[in-house]
């Protein structure tokens, strides 16, 4: 009773402004909901279907489905401009929101392929705190890489990207605009599966490690450096921390495998689109010409001819016709068919002459550009130190190769247009000399014969185009009367054109032996030795990082409630406040323990892991949330001068915990973090320069509290957040084999053992306090009065964009809550301001 009238009383502060209040129907499975972290954007995801709206309009951006396949999970980058979709069919698609707006474009970027894709989780490298203590080797990186990023991205320099990315724009979703540079932040996408297994992907495209579990991967978290990963596995009480070192060693280098690896992907991508489109534009352009030659087959067929056209038509040319002649009767009732009329094939040399040159484009834009900007990004390879020198060499020529090829394309097309020019020309100059004959001297066929009769250079040119296109194995009778197959370059099963390449220059003395060289690959046999190599080359520095991976095990005691606990986990920035000047802002924007009694050990470290687990006991009992404070990688000197990379570093030589107590009858159903790394959330960071910082950081709870309202009892769900920074820890050491695989176990001490503090709802008295002695004061608001059974909610929380709320899942309906969760400190702010003013 106490509690309810406590509940009741006009002093507690509704906290949190409500944004949106939306209810769907029951869906057939579960509602997924993310909130982006840089714009005021949800997606929510329902069965086989994924929309996008607007958190304060509700607009609807964008909607996209995959027929038959219920989504899985849903992630936004780092910088909310991509999405990643995990599909119960195993793949993750990753898509570019502003082109998910296009309803003629899905915007999808690449897919990945995994089996049963459990969750997903994308984090971005941060910049170092502005107390940290750099050592004098990552001083020099840094500096190396300021001066060696100047020349990096030289296809985006020297290429002209106009014809490419409208070509990229209009045909493949703007996957080439969409992909990370040289110059962009290293970010993290870790894919859990249900067999056990961490998969992680830089820029959310490159695979370069996968962990292993002994049991179901349950959530993720990575340090700001990306060196140190958590995972929470099985039933919230076994944790294991991998140290991946290679990734902040050899940051930079992997920064731009990674996005070299995004950019040439996706050019070979493009190129193998390209292919298939260029083939049936080919086919297209040429149909018209091809089906009335048909024509011409079937006649030679019906009057017992058995030479080809090519061979027939060669022979008129040196021969000319011959009276009672099975060929040139043909002949002439080809062309004095109603088809052949002069004005129809002007018309389809119209037709024909804009299509080919339409297929002229298409090359140089989807084969010619891409295949120039793979050769430049080959190079940008070099001297990479965790790729080999041989293979980058190797890759080299097959991309000058696949250059090669692709002009060889472009060169033969535009020999094609010359050739059917002629070819249209003489079929129209001996129709009209068929027609004329037998005619009155004088008589308007004998005048048109004689206006459209072709030079002797293009009867001598379509005698030679004939007596080589016998031999040219085209798609239709026109390939074979130009002697030129354009689809012959596309075909899957030919590694090499017949023929060698004519007039080498010298500037190809660098792809090798000229015997090599002087062969014509096709299109699809460079491209496909292009991806060989492409695939052997990028998985060496997966092989690198995966043999320096080292990982040490931690168990949870178990608490003394039988059914499982709700345990999350998350990651704060570390620091030293003795480093800080004393007009530095930066105070408070890392998490900077109070230890009860005493003091932290002499050291510091630069990334934390903050555990919060539920201890619930009986009815009438406590119910509190116990937090555990990790130190990933502790160091115990400070000096500047210190030469022990902290990368290398991953001691855990003790931990923090204490205990966070709810009212009495107060039951707690969710946890989750709400944090913020610094960034601006309007515009991400796109360099390492400057220092990095966290921002708001606190816990929510979705409390699930009794009331009395109109004399009847219930349950209400309360959004509960509480800024933990100031709780007293009490640490315990720990004794742990330096670099041994060792299972340390995180005790759950009793109330007596442990540091102890009360939760308490905010009050207009205490409106303007966070915390006082033994107490921590939560921002409260009520979400709804949950009746029946069978209501399941879950959090959602973004500390980027200060929003939060509550999705709850009942028989007959969902229900969408969404709040403004720094109204009051915004408006603090202002206050403040104007004071000083």
């Amino acid at each position: 009773g106490d509690v309810d009238m406590l509940h009741q009383e006009p002093s507690i502060i509704k906290c949190f402004s409500p944004i949106q209040n939306r209810k769907f129907l029951p869906p057939s499975t579960a509602s997924i909901c993310s909130l982006c972290p840089s714009m005021d954007l949800i997606v929510i995801c329902r069965g086989d279907t994924l929309w996008i709206h607007r958190t304060v309009s509700w607009q609807r951006l964008a909607t996209f489905q995959q027929d038959d396949v219920n989504i899985s999970s849903v992630c936004w980058a780092p910088d909310g401009k991509s999405l990643a979709v995990a599909f119960s069919d195993g793949t993750i698609a990753l898509h570019h929101v502003e082109a998910l707006s296009s309803e003629e474009d899905t915007g999808q970027v690449q897919t990945l392929q995994l089996p049963n894709v459990k969750s997903l989780t994308w984090a971005h490298v941060g910049k170092p705190h502005a107390s940290w203590i750099l050592s004098e080797t990552e001083l020099e990186r840094q500096v190396t890489w300021k001066y060696q990023s100047r020349y990096l991205d030289r296809a985006s320099t020297f290429l002209p990207p106009s014809s490419y990315l409208v070509q990229a724009e209009e045909n493949v979703g703007a996957a080439i605009m969409t992909h990370p540079s040289c110059q962009t932040p290293l970010s993290l996408l870790c894919a859990t599966t249900r067999h056990e297994k961490l998969h992680l992907y830089l820029h959310g495209r490159y695979d370069i490690a996968t962990l292993e579990s002994l049991t179901p991967v349950q959530s993720v978290c990575c340090t700001t450096d990306l060196s140190k990963i958590l995972i929470l596995q099985g039933v919230s009480s076994r944790l294991t921390l991998y140290h991946l070192p290679a990734l902040t060693e050899y940051k930079f280098p992997l920064q731009v495998i990674s996005s070299l690896y995004c950019s040439m992907t996706s050019h070979l991508q493009a190129i193998e689109l390209c292919m298939k489109e260029l083939t049936a534009s080919w086919r297209s352009s040429l149909k018209p010409l091809d089906t009335k030659l048909d024509a011409l087959t079937r006649l030679l067929k019906n009057y017992d001819v058995s030479k080809d056209v090519c061979a027939v038509l060669h022979e008129y040319i040196l021969v000319g016709s011959v009276e009672d002649d099975p060929v040139t009767s043909a002949l002439e009732q080809f062309f004095s068919n109603v088809q052949m009329n002069d004005q129809l094939i002007q018309r389809l040399e119209r037709s024909l002459v804009g299509a080919v040159a339409n297929v002229e484009t298409l090359a140089r834009q989807g084969l010619l550009s891409p295949a120039k900007s793979l050769a430049y990004e080959a190079g940008d390879l070099q001297c990479e130190p965790l790729v080999d020198a041989k293979s980058t060499v190797d890759l080299q020529r097959a991309t000058h190769l696949l250059v090669l090829s692709a002009e060889d394309v472009v060169a033969r097309i535009v020999e094609a247009r010359f050739r059917l020019r002629d070819l249209v020309s003489w079929l129209r100059s001996i129709g009209s000399q068929i027609k004329a004959r037998g005619t009155a001297p004088g008589s308007g066929q004998r005048e048109n014969a004689k206006k459209r009769r072709v030079p002797h250079e293009v009867t001598e040119r379509m005698a030679s185009y004939l007596q080589s296109g016998g031999g040219v194995q085209g798609d239709g009778i026109t390939e074979s009367l130009i002697g030129i197959s354009i689809t012959e370059f596309f075909s899957p099963d030919r590694d090499y054109m017949a023929g060698t390449r004519p007039g080498l220059p010298k500037s190809v003395d660098i792809l090798g032996p000229k015997s090599i060289v002087s062969k014509r690959p096709t299109m699809s046999g460079a491209c496909r030795k292009t991806s060989e190599i492409m695939n052997k080359l990028f998985a060496q520095p997966k092989s690198f990082v995966s043999r320096s991976i080292t990982q040490t095990d931690f168990l949870i005691s178990p608490s003394r409630e039988e059914h499982s606990d709700i345990c999350v986990i998350h990651t704060r920035i570390g620091g030293i406040k003795d480093k800080l000047s004393p007009d530095s802002d930066s105070e408070g924007d890392f998490f900077s323990p109070r230890i009860v009694p005493g003091d932290l050990p002499p050291g510091y470290c630069r990334s934390w892991a903050i555990i919060a687990r539920t201890s619930s006991f009986q009815k009438g009992q406590d119910n509190s949330v116990h937090l555990f404070a990790l130190p990933l990688g502790w160091k115990t000197n400070t000096s500047i001068n210190d030469e022990i990379n902290d990368e290398k570093n991953c001691e855990v030589p003790f931990y923090l915990s204490c205990r966070l107590v709810m009212p009495e009858t107060y039951c707690v159903k969710e946890i989750a973090f709400y944090g913020d790394d610094g960034n601006s959330s309007l515009s991400a960071a796109t360099d390492d320069t400057g220092f990095g910082k966290e921002g708001r950081q606190a816990i929510g709870l979705l409390v699930l509290c009794p009331v009395t309202e109109d004399e009847t009892e219930g349950l209400a769900e309360e959004l509960w957040l509480v800024k933990y920074d100031r709780s007293p820890f009490n640490c315990v050491f720990l004794s742990l084999e330096a670099g041994g695989n060792s299972l340390v176990t995180l005790k759950e001490e009793s109330l007596n053992d442990i540091s102890v503090i009360s939760i308490k709802p905010i009050e207009e008295s205490n409106i303007e306090a966070d915390c006082e002695e033994g107490i921590l004061y939560a921002k409260t608001r009520r979400v709804s009065l949950k009746e029946g059974q069978g209501v399941s909610s879950h959090i959602l929380l973004s500390g980027s964009r200060g929003v939060g709320g509550i999705l709850s899942t009942a028989a007959s309906h969902v229900e969408l809550d969404l709040f403004d969760l720094e109204e009051d400190e915004e408006d603090c702010d202002e206050g403040s301001e104007g004071e000083e003013e």
